[in-house]
C-alpha cells in the first residue's frame, strides 16, 4: 500500500469532487453546456492540468517502491518531465482530454489502495467508480476525441446536462454513503 490514507477520507474527497464538478450543471445548465463542450480544445487549462498530472506522476515514482526497478527513477523522471513537456507543445490539440484522463487513472491508485486493506462490502461501489474512471481515463489519453464527442452528447441540450449532473451529485451521495458505512 502506498498511502496510508483512510478510506471515508478518500470516499468523502470523491464526493466532494464528484459534486462540485456536477453542481454547475444542474444550476445553470445552458452556460455550463457550452462550456463544456467547448473544454476538449482549452489548451491552456489543458497545460494547467498536464503539469499537475506530470507533477503527481513524480511524486508518485518518488514514494513507491519500484523493486528492481528502483535504480531507475532518475530515468523515469526524466522521460515523464520530456513526456510532459512534449505533450504541451505537440499535442496541444486535445491536450486537456490527456491530462484528464492521466489524472482519472493516477487518482484511481489512491481510491484502490485505501480500499485494498477493507473488508466492509462498501467499498465495492467505489471500487467499481475508479476502475470505470481508470478505463475511461486509459480511453481518453489513447483517443481524446472521444472525450469531445463525450462532452456533445451529454450536453446537448439544457435537459441532457441537467442530468448528466443530477447523475454526477448522485454518484457523489453514494461515495459519501460508502465512505461512511464502509467503515462504521
Amino acid at each position: 500500500m502506498v498511502y496510508d490514507i483512510p478510506f471515508w477520507w478518500v470516499a468523502a474527497a470523491c464526493a466532494v469532487l464528484c459534486t462540485t464538478l456536477s453542481l454547475p450543471s444542474v444550476l445553470a445548465p445552458k452556460p455550463f453546456g457550452a462550456w463544456a463542450r467547448s473544454l476538449s480544445r482549452n489548451s491552456i487549462l489543458g497545460t494547467v492540468l498536464m503539469a499537475f498530472a506530470v507533477v503527481c506522476t513524480l511524486w508518485l515514482i518518488r514514494i513507491v517502491d519500484l523493486g528492481e526497478f528502483s535504480q531507475h527513477r532518475t530515468v523515469m523522471n526524466f522521460v515523464v518531465m520530456a513526456l510532459g513537456a512534449l505533450s504541451c507543445w505537440l499535442l496541444r490539440d486535445f491536450l486537456l482530454p490527456r491530462a484528464v484522463g492521466l489524472l482519472l487513472v493516477l487518482g484511481c491508485e489512491v481510491i484502490l489502495s485505501s480500499a485494498f486493506p477493507l473488508t466492509s462490502l462498501w467499498r465495492l461501489p467505489l471500487t467499481c467508480i475508479a476502475y470505470v474512471a481508470a478505463v475511461s481515463g486509459m480511453v481518453f489519453v489513447a483517443s481524446p476525441y472521444r472525450f469531445r464527442d463525450l462532452q456533445d452528447i451529454l450536453h446537448s441540450s439544457p435537459s441532457l446536462t441537467r442530468i448528466t449532473g443530477l447523475v454526477g451529485c448522485a454518484v457523489g451521495l453514494l461515495c459519501a454513503a460508502c465512505g461512511f458505512l464502509a467503515t462504521a
